[in-house]
């Protein structure tokens, strides 16, 4: 038999639902025609987690577990899981469980996340264009800028066109990889796809 994951041993709650429930179920909330709940929802903004709720996770490790763990680090680990707090809880229940490290446990993570995202299928399927797309959203770029236009120009066989680029946005948003809840409002909803995509394809 496999190893098990452990649960959580503690988790965040919004309406007695667990929070990282919240966020891998969100897109099935979208107000979009492919949603079963189209026209049903309203879009609530709900703000990124951030260095206070690392903060939060390293002082409930330290005065309930007496685990001392280093902020620097636990916050790198939660930058490559792009700010996931499902795989978060996931590398705190084998700090917890297995007496890891915060690097043990990141580097176990990190593995975990490209096998059960699929994330070498994932980047097979996307056009060149789309990759460069989705890497400039995760960095917060504009899409349309001139800078991208070349880029998409040079590196890709396709013309660096504003048509191009929203067809490669729609195919994102399609396939689940991006979210967009208002004009020029991106969020990515594959944590791990941009460290994969960085290190697998991004210079060849």
């Amino acid at each position: 038999m496999g190893q098990q994951w452990p649960r959580a041993p503690f988790t965040f709650h919004i309406n007695r639902k667990p929070l990282s429930q919240w966020v891998s179920n969100k897109n099935l909330l979208k107000n979009n025609s492919q949603s079963p709940f189209y026209h049903f929802v309203e879009t609530v903004p709900f703000p990124d987690l951030d260095a206070k709720f690392i903060e939060f996770i390293r002082s409930k490790l330290a005065n309930e577990h007496n685990i001392a763990v280093a902020l620097p680090a636990l916050s790198k680990a939660f930058e490559h899981v792009d700010r996931s707090p499902y795989w978060l809880m996931k590398m705190i229940s084998l700090i917890l469980t297995y007496k890891m490290s915060v690097e043990q446990a990141h580097e176990q993570i990190i593995d975990l996340m490209d096998a059960a995202e699929g994330f070498e299928e994932i980047s097979k399927k996307m056009k060149p264009i789309d990759r460069l797309v989705f890497l400039a959203l995760c960095e917060g770029k504009n899409p349309y800028s001139k800078e991208m236009m070349v880029r998409v120009e040079k590196e890709t066989d396709v013309k660096g066109i504003p048509p191009n680029i929203q067809r490669a946005i729609k195919r994102l948003s399609e396939t689940n990889l991006i979210s967009q809840h208002n004009k020029g409002d991106y969020h990515i909803e594959k944590p791990g796809l941009r460290r994969y995509l960085e290190m697998n394809i991004k210079g060849k």
